[in-house]
């Protein structure tokens, strides 16, 4: 062993010695620094994760908002105001409506009938017979107004004739039965 040890020079030995403290150095390296630069890249990454949920959770009650917003703005456009409303009331509420429609847009209201029409379950229609005076685009109107203010109307019966003849615009008469539906079991 001596001999071996003898025939080392310096140089071999510098080399020997710089290998096992590189071997060392990439060692304590990988077991000991690694391991916790991999941890802190993991918890920043879940960091980045946390703050992009929260941003997005923000954005995900914002867009529940609007879901909210727009099926509340569907129910009006399908039943109205009156949705929750007793039958005799709906019949007053929606002539009231039948009457500030026609003040708005130049029509005389000259009756509104209302009747019980016919039960689809689970809906029961209630009918009104209306007699309307006006010219063609003020009753077209009207009748806009009413189907976009009232909800879900439906028109069964339209008929219209003119009153006066001899004028450029003549003034029409409408008679028409207008039906809305509710829930049997909310009234």
């Amino acid at each position: 062993m001596n001999q071996l040890l003898e025939k080392i020079t310096d140089r071999h030995l510098l080399l020997a010695l710089t290998g096992i403290v590189l071997l060392l150095v990439v060692t304590c390296f990988m077991y000991l620094v690694l391991p916790k630069v991999k941890g802190s890249n993991q918890q920043q990454k879940l960091l980045t994760s946390l703050e992009r949920v929260e941003v997005s959770d923000e954005g995900l009650s914002r867009q529940l908002q609007d879901v909210q917003q727009r099926v509340r703005e569907l129910e009006r456009e399908l039943h109205g105001d009156m949705v929750n409303l007793p039958a005799k009331e709906m019949e007053a509420y929606i002539i009231g409506r039948l009457q500030t429609i026609s003040w708005r847009n130049q029509i005389q209201l000259l009756a509104v009938e209302p009747k019980v029409g016919a039960e689809f379950e689970p809906f029961q229609e209630i009918l009104f017979k209306v007699q309307l005076h006006g010219d063609y685009h003020d009753l077209y109107q009207w009748l806009d107004d009413a189907g976009r203010e009232l909800g879900f109307v439906v028109v069964k019966e339209y008929a219209m004739q003119p009153v006066q003849t001899d004028e450029a615009v003549p003034n029409l008469s409408a008679t028409l039965t207008m039906a809305s539906y509710r829930a049997v079991d909310s009234g």
